[in-house]
């Protein structure tokens, strides 16, 4: 879905000037560009699609992980707002999922972007496109391998400095057709891994319904059942599996050769000088009908097929540090037996290098993704995403010295890529080279106590200094205006907010230190409380696991154990000023110094009330006589964020009439607070509630906006 280039300079021009002034243009009519048919505005520059600056290149899904990628580039060194050492602009993400019933909204995620020097790498190649990674993760719809594989269509939007719209609106009826002006839309297909089996599972295969079993054992219908993992299929198994007889049955699709399944008994072979060995697998194979001459001969003749799986792009998430390749999965079978069966291993050898004097690619790591033979493959294939996580903080500089880095990944079928020589070519399977940007060196970062992030929000939107001379913590402990959240890089309320809930402390680790966090009431001036509770992490494969302090100290997890770098779990409470510090030893018990950062709480809800003032609560209305009445939300640390008014049910013939207002960001005034007002003509005779709800904008446990007040409903009748 990639637009054309620009249809000639003038209109290159045009829109040069635009992106410079795009958020201007935008707030005076949301509908400049023309991607807003529906909003009532004229458009006043057609401009959508446009991927001169950026565009979406892969979307992918790592089944382990549960995670969505999407890969795009950076084209340009410009038009990006600002160099590393300013706040940028963002690059938007929004996912949708199509399990067969229509688009569902799989979630929003942001990538912060720069403007980048021109030039080129160490071997002269022009260092642009610079390629990102934007990462979601998801909870899918799953089932048991013997039931049909779960493969949703994803579809992605990438749109530059604005949200692709999550609900439909007058404006946006349909807001998975959304068009981006800058930016553009993929859609793939993946596969979402099997789930353990279940009981229930069984069930359904004997055709007995759980209501027959005993109560307990109703309560256990949905425990996983642990099972063995099936061993690999062994040649005489596979050789049944893809034979000739086969294809005339199901299609030419399933004819598989004996050098693509046969290649784990092959390259062993190729590999060590055994003749009385290699004769014995000879023999072994021609009494399965096979030919080993022949399979070993083509085998060899191989130089990167990629008739059956191929690399088509390889970015860098900079957020959490993970190299991203997508992998393009292209036929039904090959990949040595389906979901229930062990099937096989794609594996991707990653090689970067940043500037090093003599060019030389140094290995990162090999990422591994599990495929299986999916007779139901769409025909576009499927795509997956090898995800590596990598600590490249021996590379990054400071925000004034930007590093490109080139980033090379391998991709070897079935057999480990060479993890000494870069240039080996795989027999399936190619190589791709690409630039990435590397994030500057965090606040803090180096050999002292780094922390990055506080309450989910990166340090430098933190409202916080600490002067190391004076031993003294000044700010107003909110987040400073436009605030994002760090892993995710979507944006909080623009207005400065307060922290509610788990406050969570993130930062990178001083290999065999170790560090203490403490927490202390300043609007009390009250003393230091060390955090002694036990910390819940996540490793780079998704399995969580726990931290807990040796005295007062925690030992410092690597990357590997603490992929999101917890440091601190505080389990907050009330709504006054707080400091927190963070002290760190090195692995010789050697002090490295403090950090302290001041935050706010707020952990109270706004309050909400309405009432009908033409005739009372719960009264009865003739259909087209107006209703008023008055409504109250406010917030009482001062923090309000937005309040909601609407009426229920809302599927009735004739709508549910016109309330004003239905919705704003500013408190109203004092008890009873501002009037509402219900046009009723054209609605349904039917009973009705017209309901009030509000959240302030506190950064509550670290990853959402808003308490919530309740919903607060006042009835009433129209006859």
């Amino acid at each position: 879905m990639t637009s054309p280039a620009h249809p000639g300079a003038e209109h290159e021009r045009l829109a040069s000037v635009h992106r410079q002034n795009f958020g201007f243009l935008l707030a005076a009519n949301p509908n400049y560009f023309g991607n807003l048919p529906d909003s009532g505005f004229e458009p006043e520059f057609q401009l959508l699609t446009d991927t001169g600056y950026e565009e979406l290149t892969c979307v992918a899904y790592d089944p382990a992980r549960q995670l969505l990628e999407a890969t795009f580039q950076v084209k340009l060194p410009y038009g990006f707002e600002g160099g590393l050492c300013t706040n940028g602009s963002w690059e938007y993400v929004r996912f949708w999922l199509d399990y067969g019933s229509g688009w569902v909204d799989a979630g929003l995620t942001a990538v912060n972007v720069h403007d980048l020097p021109a030039g080129t790498d160490c071997a002269g190649a022009n260092v642009f496109p610079v390629s990102y990674t934007a990462t979601l993760a998801i909870d899918p719809e799953s089932a048991f391998c013997l039931a049909p594989p779960e493969l949703p269509k994803v579809r992605a939007i990438l749109s530059w400095n604005t949200e692709p719209p999550a609900a439909p609106s007058a404006a946006v009826p349909v807001p998975a057709d959304w068009t981006p002006v800058f930016g553009n839309v993929l859609e793939t297909h993946v596969q979402i891994a099997t789930r353990p089996l279940i009981l229930l599972d069984v069930l359904s295969e004997l055709d007995v319904e759980p209501a027959v079993l005993p109560g307990p054992m109703q309560q256990a219908v949905k425990v996983p059942i642990p099972l063995p993992d099936p061993p690999p299929l062994d040649v005489a198994q596979l050789a049944a599996l893809y034979h000739v007889d086969a294809a005339k049955e199901l299609g030419p699709a399933v004819t598989v050769p004996a050098h693509r399944f046969g290649a784990g008994a092959i390259t062993p072979a190729l590999a060590a000088a055994a003749p009385l060995e290699t004769l014995a697998v000879a023999e072994s194979w021609k009494s399965l009908g096979l030919n080993w001459a022949e399979a070993v001969a083509a085998l060899t003749e191989l130089d990167s097929d990629v008739n059956y799986e191929q690399i088509d792009c390889v970015g860098l998430d900079v957020t959490r540090s993970r190299l991203v390749a997508t992998i393009d999965i292209k036929r039904p079978y090959g990949y040595l037996g389906g979901l229930c069966s062990f099937g096989s291993t794609e594996y991707v050898a990653f090689w970067g290098d940043f500037g090093g004097s003599d060019c030389a690619l140094t290995y990162l790591g090999t990422a591994k993704v599990k495929v299986h033979d999916i007779p139901s493959i769409p025909a576009g294939g499927l795509s997956y995403a090898a995800v590596l996580p990598v600590d490249l903080s021996a590379f990054t500089k400071s925000c004034d010295q930007p590093v490109i880095g080139r980033i090379r990944a391998v991709l070897s079928w079935n057999t480990a890529p060479s993890t000494t020589d870069p240039d080996a070519l795989p027999f399936w399977g190619n190589r791709l080279d690409t630039h990435v940007q590397l994030p500057p060196k965090s606040p803090g970062s180096g050999t002292g106590p780094n922390v990055w992030a506080v309450g989910g929000v990166g340090v430098a939107d933190l409202d916080s200094s600490y002067n190391a001379f004076w031993m003294t913590t000044s700010g107003s402990g909110m987040t400073k205006p436009n605030a994002h959240f760090a892993l995710t890089g979507i944006a909080t309320d623009p207005r400065p907010s307060p922290f509610g809930g788990r406050v969570v402390v993130q930062g990178d680790p001083v290999l065999g230190g170790s560090y203490r966090m403490q927490v202390r009431n300043r609007t009390t001036n009250g003393t230091w409380t060390t955090l002694l509770n036990k910390l819940y992490v996540v490793d780079t494969f998704g399995v969580a696991g726990s931290n807990s302090p040796v005295g007062e100290y925690y030992p410092y997890l690597d990357h590997t154990q603490n992929e999101d770098s917890v440091l601190a779990q505080w389990d907050t409470t009330g709504n006054d000023l707080w400091e927190i510090k963070l002290d760190a030893l090195d692995a010789m018990n050697t002090p490295l110094g403090e950090v302290h950062y001041l935050v706010q709480l707020d952990n109270t809800a706004p309050s909400v009330d309405i009432h009908i003032d033409s005739g009372g609560d719960c009264k009865k209305f003739t259909v087209g006589t107006p209703i008023d009445g008055h409504f109250f939300a406010q917030d009482p640390e001062d923090h309000f964020g937005s309040y909601s008014l609407w009426i229920l049910p809302d599927t009735l013939p004739g709508g549910t009439g016109v309330l004003t207002p239905s919705g704003g960001t500013t408190p109203t005034a004092a008890a009873p607070g501002d009037p509402w007002h219900l046009d009723t003509h054209g609605m349904s005779a039917c009973a009705y509630v017209a309901i009030v709800q509000a959240h302030d904008r506190t950064i509550v446990s670290s990853s959402t906006v808003g308490w919530y007040s309740g919903q607060v409903a006042v009835g009433f009748s129209l006859e």
